[in-house]
């Protein structure tokens, strides 16, 4: 759905050029903000979630946006 609102094409007509990067642009614009979605909600729920089980938080490090870029990629490939 997402390619032929971007494509806006009908049939099978090729897509241009400046539309196949501007589609690749919106892609990896969207990558990056769920992974930043991903590293805000780690650091902030994993925090209350250690200290509610009765832990300290000294053994905890919070993720940083490459790793939160892993976990995006592993999870929507996993369930796709």
């Amino acid at each position: 759905m997402l390619t032929k609102l971007i494509f806006n094409q009908v049939g099978g007509a090729k897509p241009k050029k400046g539309q196949m990067l501007s589609f690749v642009l919106i892609v990896i614009v969207l990558f990056v903000v769920k992974s930043w979605i991903v590293q805000f909600a780690y650091n902030m729920v994993i925090p209350r979630l250690v200290l509610n089980n009765g832990n300290n938080l000294s053994n905890f490090r919070p993720i940083s946006l490459t790793e939160a870029m892993g976990l995006t990629l592993l999870v929507s490939t996993l369930v796709n």
